[in-house]
């Protein structure tokens, strides 16, 4: 596996085009009465071409705005992702928001 930041000029569908971003869910956590709860609530999670044209704009925003973009890669095909925005947060500006985490299905 490698490990490396994820430059603009790389960032177009053809990176994501063996990712898998798909998830099989049978149990939600809910609130309910001030309570978390646990419930069945089955669903598949998977990215649409929509979605991922969202995720490029983001990820390409992130990019621009000064934050930055990790992946892993296997053979030289992505299998996971993270990305960190730039803006300070916290009360003295000591966190990132950490934007988004991914993993390949077959992962």
């Amino acid at each position: 596996m490698e490990y490396r930041e994820i430059a603009p000029g790389e960032l177009d569908r053809a990176l994501f085009r063996h990712f898998e971003r798909r998830q099989e869910v049978t149990k939600c956590r809910r609130r309910e009465n001030g309570v978390w709860v646990v419930r069945d609530a089955p669903f598949i999670d998977d990215w649409s071409e929509d979605d991922y044209r969202f995720l490029l704009e983001c990820l390409h925003n992130t990019l621009q705005t000064g934050g930055a973009l990790f992946g892993v890669f296997d053979g030289g095909t992505l299998k996971g992702f993270a990305s960190v925005e730039s803006r300070p947060m916290g009360t003295r500006g000591q966190y990132r928001e950490l934007s988004s985490l991914h993993v390949s299905a077959e992962c």
